[in-house]
């Protein structure tokens, strides 16, 4: 304890010398203006005579500039992705029930309707201020859109109070708050329309943050208690609203150890005792967590269940030997090198109980519950559980990537991806530079006094914890961009912040302030037309030209602003040169954030088409109705469509039922038992959509078909390049998307579909006589996209030699005409080559071979298909039982 008092005295001295020092360093720059005439200083000094104002007029803009850059979506109907939907369901049928979120909901899953095994919270996120809204008019539908726009402000505001215990400056605040909302990080989960419950839970987890570092700070016993006891309530709250908030209760967990373990080492006895209070936090956590837990309000997470007594005795057992250690003062422990190896041994002992002791517990957190992603193929086919690359992380942070080593590290994990684990030990290392970088300010603009000292302040620890965890995430899967984003503009901010204000000290300690003003044009000059060239560049990688020419123009009149205001006294050289940096640094940023709101469309191609679609289901078949559809489609047709789906996104998102599906689809079989089997439940409808072809790699992945024959899976587009009519045959050059070879289309007697082939062009034109120049395909088949009618001809039947594949190609039943010429030729508008095992395959014979004057290919002795609304989107087929 007289150690730390001692530090704590020595802080305080340097505060009150530096306070000292910056008073006498505010004379000398007021004597160095002196030359200033008594208007400039006047209209100065009233500019900034009341900065809370200023301050408060920043932080309005940047809240204004919050939610305007996440509201790009509202121009979309429904909601961003297809778990909305299904919440949107849920939440329909919650305050269709008086406000009580169902156990079971109705329209999910069949033939036994599955759980809601999302948190209650996540509900309520969205109900409970509806509930009051309700009486002014405002609908559920219109608070679920809009709610994530306040999360968002709620993730600016959480950041800079955070923030706050690393410094108290106003610029370092506003630094912090501006990276939060420009990031298109978090904006990718707290736009509107995109309901999740990682983008509601960073608040709480921030909450937590705060209320631990208040437990450290204050010296009232009955504040530290109230403190545990508000934070265990707001990490609760996390697994009340999402079910990945295991993270949030890790770094938790993580904070603990850390701070004991800083505690042990460097003797610093109050913050080692202090961690008792953190022990209480995590029991009445876990107590809270039960409670709801036993009242349904969700289901199996990570770390709340048997487990984690496991780990809690273990960490209760840990603290109390280092305090026994602390009181009885044993001569071997005095020394840091000792402490120091103690820790080491025993942290390698308590390692080696948990792998191989609770090898379980390992496997539910990090594999089974999702705390990074899970092993099986469904799990591989979402796409927020696959790894970022380089694009999605600079797209994410854009220039934020570079301020900070474990950012950069980061980026390196992307081309290192087996290397991951490795990478994460480096991004740890790379945190030690910032247990050296001290500020201490009296909490107005720019005053902070930088120092190498090592210092440490449990306040930087905890941040460096919730940073290194949320980066361990974020490198495993892309899903986990918003959690990274606060802490990311944390040390982000910091860096900056304390770079320059190490600079601002030096030139005062050795009053180089008033830099000549030549000086300071070359290098204001320099700065611009570096900017300059850099914003060009990103034009040439994103082709956003006019976008790039406006940012231009404003730099180079933000460089010429600062630099008159320079000129004429109103601010220092060097403040003048960090401000013009911050403008730039914000521009930036700020050009990601316009190229992330123009490109943004709503996930697994959710467009007004499919939507048009699932509400002439609502409109147009019987409230009982079963439908039959790809898993992210079955979400749409309950929340749009208001009809039961086999499978969805959330409820029935599992591989007992979306495998066999994909299977069902690829399978070239017309055998009807998938539909009576249990899974289906005999189901009255399928709905199929043209964007599954699209998708084909990921229901390829869930087939469980062999992996080694993917290619046999797989399909090109074909777009035609030119068109001809030749010896009573149209003739149409195609040029393949993924190659440089041209496919050919040969159809004799134009429109007599009967004895057309279609092959790959092996030489020239000419050669079509005799067709010794072509290999045909297989498969060919035309497919009228007017009529809906289709052709399938077997070329092996005329040809010892086919390609094992089908070309379809698609046209209109209008014939367009060669100009100049009265030769007519097939109104061609793209084409196919499916290879083999998927040209025949289920999906093919949904997606074009199935209409009502035809017949349906896939048709059987058992079940046949009536094509019963279709558009550009989706096709819908009632199932007849035979």
């Amino acid at each position: 304890m007289e150690s730390d008092n001692q530090t704590f005295d020595n802080t305080n001295n340097e505060v009150h010398k530096h306070q000292h020092n910056h008073e006498s360093n505010k004379e000398e720059v007021s004597n160095s203006h002196s030359h200033l005439n008594k208007d400039k200083k006047s209209l100065r000094d009233t500019v900034f005579t009341n900065k809370n104002l200023i301050f408060i007029g920043i932080t309005l803009i940047i809240l204004i500039a919050t939610v305007y850059l996440r509201v790009e979506l509202l121009q979309y109907q429904g909601f961003y992705e297809p778990d909305g939907f299904y919440h949107f369901s849920v939440i329909r049928a919650a305050v269709n029930n008086n406000f009580v979120v169902p156990k079971v909901l109705g329209i999910s899953g069949w033939p036994q309707h599955t759980l809601v095994t999302e948190p209650v919270g996540l509900y309520w996120v969205t109900l409970f201020p509806y509930y009051i809204l309700r009486f002014f008019g405002v609908s559920y539908y219109d608070v679920m859109r809009l709610i994530p726009l306040l999360f968002a402000i709620f993730d600016v505001l959480g950041a800079y109070y955070l923030s706050r215990f690393l410094s108290k400056d106003k610029i370092f605040g506003i630094l912090v708050m501006g990276l939060v909302a420009l990031s298109a990080g978090d904006s990718a989960r707290t736009s509107a329309l995109i309901y999740r419950g990682d983008g509601f839970i960073t608040i709480f987890l921030i909450l937590s943050l705060i209320f631990i570092a208040y437990i450290f700070k204050s010296k009232d016993r009955n504040k530290k208690i109230a403190y545990m006891l508000l934070g265990a309530l707001s990490l609760s709250i996390c697994n009340a609203v999402w079910n990945g908030a295991s993270f949030a209760n890790a770094i938790v967990i993580g904070a603990f150890i850390v701070l004991m373990a800083f505690g042990f080492v460097f003797k610093k006895e109050k913050i080692y005792n202090d961690n008792i209070y953190l022990i209480g936090m995590l029991l009445i956590w876990y107590l809270l967590v039960n409670l709801y837990r036993a009242a349904t309000f969700f289901y199996a997470q990570a770390l709340t269940q048997t487990y984690f007594i496991y780990l809690f005795v273990i960490l209760i057992i840990g603290w109390l030997i280092g305090y026994y250690i602390n009181n009885e003062k044993f001569e071997f422990f005095e020394t840091i090198s000792k402490r120091a190896l103690f820790l080491i041994l025993f942290s390698m002992l308590i390692g080696f109980v948990i792998y191989f002791g609770l090898n379980g517990f390992i496997q539910q957190v990090f594999v089974n519950n999702g705390f990074i992603t899970t092993g099986n193929t469904f799990a591989q086919t979402i796409q927020e559980l696959t790894p970022p690359t380089l694009p999605f992380l600079y797209g994410s942070f854009g220039i934020a990537l570079i301020t900070t080593p474990m950012t950069i590290l980061m980026s390196i994990s992307t081309l290192l991806s087996n290397a991951q684990n490795i990478i994460w030990i480096l991004i740890l290392l790379s945190f030690i530079p910032y247990l050296f970088m001290n500020i201490y300010d009296s909490g107005d603009w720019f005053n902070g006094n930088p120092r190498f000292i090592f210092d440490i302040k449990p306040e930087m620890l905890l941040i460096i914890v919730y940073f290194a965890l949320t980066i361990y995430l974020q490198i495993f899967a892309i899903r986990f961009n918003s959690l990274v984003s606060v802490p990311l503009a944390i040390f982000s901010a910091y860096t900056i912040y304390w770079f320059f204000a190490l600079i601002h000290k030096n030139f005062h300690k050795h009053k180089l302030t008033q830099i000549n003003i030549e000086y300071t044009t070359v290098v204001l000059s320099l700065l611009v037309i570096l900017m300059t060239i850099v914003l060009y560049v990103e034009s040439a990688v994103f082709g956003n030209l006019l976008a790039v020419a406006v940012l231009i123009i404003v730099n180079i009149i933000s460089g010429l602003f600062i630099l008159m205001l320079i000129n004429k006294g109103f601010v220092s050289n060097l403040t003048g040169i960090f401000a013009y940096f911050i403008i730039i640094f914000i521009m930036v940023v700020l050009f990601y954030d316009i190229i992330y709101g123009g490109t943004i469309t709503q996930a697994d191609n959710i467009n007004p088409l499919f939507l048009n679609a699932t509400a002439w289901i609502k409109n147009n078949t019987a409230p009982n109705s079963v439908f039959l559809t790809l898993w992210p489609d079955g979400s749409v047709v309950e929340g749009w469509g208001n009809r039961t789906s086999v499978t969805d996104s959330v409820g029935s998102q599992n591989a007992s039922k979306a495998d066999p599906f994909a299977a069902w689809i690829l399978n070239d079989s017309n055998n009807p038992s998938f539909l009576y089997s249990k899974i289906n439940g005999k189901p009255n409808y399928l709905l199929v959509r043209y964007n599954w072809l699209l998708e084909s790699q990921g229901i390829f992945t869930e087939s469980g078909i062999n992996p080694n024959i993917e290619s046999n899976y797989s399909f090109g587009l074909l777009l035609p390049t030119t068109e001809s009519s030749k010896n009573g045959s149209s003739i149409i050059n195609f040029e393949e998307q993924q190659s440089s070879q041209n496919i050919v289309v040969v159809q004799n007697s134009t429109f007599n579909q009967s004895t057309s082939y279609i092959g790959i062009q092996q030489q020239s034109i000419n050669g079509l006589q005799g067709g010794t120049a072509y290999e045909p395909f297989r498969y060919t088949a035309l497919y009228n996209e007017n009529t809906l009618n289709y052709t399938i001809v077997n070329d092996s039947k005329y040809f010892n030699r086919t390609v094992d594949a089908m070309a379809l190609v698609i046209y209109s039943n209008t014939p367009r005409y060669i100009p100049n010429t009265s030769k007519k030729v097939l109104n061609v508008s793209e084409g196919f080559i499916f290879s083999g095992d998927i040209a025949m395959s289920n999906m093919l014979k949904f997606l074009y071979f199935c209409n009502n004057n035809q017949g349906c290919v896939w048709n059987n002795t058992k079940a046949g298909l009536t094509l019963v609304f279709v558009n550009g989107d989706t096709r819908i087929y009632k199932i007849n039982y035979k």
